[in-house]
């Protein structure tokens, strides 16, 4: 088949993907990815405990690191959104925008999978909602506490049990809110007095109850300290391992439970991150990492579901397998491998194909034609989620 002569729309469809492209960090994009695989290890590290393919008393060193890593793999995520989500809204410059931005960065996806839970759990006695069936009041309030992801932040049943990060990701957007429209002047000074007095309430009470809360303070710290610490001497000396180096650190203090020494650590190894300078920096623009960069968002909601059928299908295969060493291979290869497939499509159809066409279907072109829209990724900060 002849392929179409290229149009001047082409042409500025390609320009508009350039631009995003140029403005997207591929350091943070790669840490995405570094950070859901280190989700990843642990869920299938914890799942194969269940599964008893692997003895945590057998490798107590192991078993203690890789539930370190899964939690710090989150604690990433938030740094990522503490400087993301600050910049988006510096961007959009008004706080409705903002909001519905997010919230068709995170529901698309999200939904789906909380249907499917809500649907499937209580018949099939999943954990806590087997209850749920013989009570529609307790159901109705459990699938709205859930969809509004109000797990997490309070002490409420979850269903899908990542999702108490998305709960803090809230959190930390209503917060972001208050204390923009307390830092504009286009309002009455006793409501922006009020606004920031709500805000730092807010706060100071995720911070008291929830203190991995702080983890976001290290992006919006290098966010708005970003021009005077790229243009200081001392920014541009910074060795080449400097970054491994941090990250190390700062992910060995936590899993210490030294919070304040990990926060303090997790500065410098940010700040290498978000102006993409030595060797960590080149590590996590390899191919790979940005690949899992891109789905990491889809990867990270949805793995659980096919780690739980590969541990069903290896659970099927066990009594005809050598040793739990192979169970183990076996259930790692068809988790991981399926999660980033499964993930794969989830993006394309749901994160690229969905969203964007309902984009362009709500937001015509200023000369009264519908107008393409960039996908998620487009934009000032690329949709690097969480």
């Amino acid at each position: 088949m002849a392929r179409r002569p290229l149009t001047q729309r082409d042409g500025q469809a390609a320009g508009r993907r350039t631009v995003a492209r140029e403005c997207r960090n591929l350091t943070i994009e790669g840490l995405r990815g570094f950070s859901a695989a280190a989700v990843i290890c642990y869920h299938v590290h914890n799942m194969a405990i269940k599964g008893e393919y692997f003895h945590p008393n057998h490798s107590p060193i192991v078993n203690s690191l890789v539930r370190s890593l899964g939690r710090f793999g989150v604690l990433m995520f938030f740094m990522i959104s503490g400087y993301l989500i600050v910049q988006s809204l510096v961007k959009y410059d008004s706080i409705p925008r903002f909001l519905k931005h997010r919230v068709w960065r995170i529901y698309p996806v999200f939904t789906p999978l909380h249907l499917i839970m809500f649907t499937l759990g209580p018949w099939q006695g999943y954990e806590w909602m087997g209850a749920l069936k013989h009570s529609l009041p307790q159901y109705a309030l459990q699938f709205f506490s859930n969809l509004l992801l109000l797990p997490g932040i309070f002490r409420l049943p979850i269903a899908q049990r990542n999702a108490w990060s998305l709960s803090y990701e809230f959190a930390f957007y209503v917060i972001s809110c208050l204390l923009f429209f307390a830092a504009t002047r286009r309002a009455h000074r006793g409501w922006r007095l009020l606004s920031l007095g709500t805000g730092l309430a807010a706060s100071v009470g995720v911070l008291r109850y929830h203190p991995i809360a702080a983890y976001f303070l290290i992006g919006v710290a290098l966010f708005l300290t970003g021009n005077a610490t790229a243009s200081h001497r001392a920014a541009r000396r910074v060795p080449g391992f400097a970054g491994l180096l941090f990250l190390a650190l700062a992910f060995f203090t936590y899993a210490q439970g030294w919070l304040l020494a990990s926060l303090i650590l997790s500065l410098p190894f940010f700040f290498t991150v978000v102006h993409q300078t030595g060797w960590l920096a080149r590590f996590l623009q390899t191919r790979p990492l940005l690949g899992l960069g891109t789905i990491s968002y889809s990867l990270y909601l949805i793995h659980p579901f096919v780690l739980d059928a590969a541990r069903a299908v290896v659970r099927s295969l066990a009594p005809r397998l050598p040793s739990d060493a192979l169970a183990l291979a076996l259930f790692a290869i068809l988790g991981v491998g399926g999660a980033i497939v499964a993930a794969t499509i989830l993006y394309r159809s749901v994160e690229v194909g969905f969203t964007s066409r309902l984009r362009r279907r709500k937001r015509p072109a200023p000369n009264g034609r519908r107008g393409r829209v960039g996908g998620p990724r487009a934009g000032m900060e690329g949709d690097q989620w969480r």
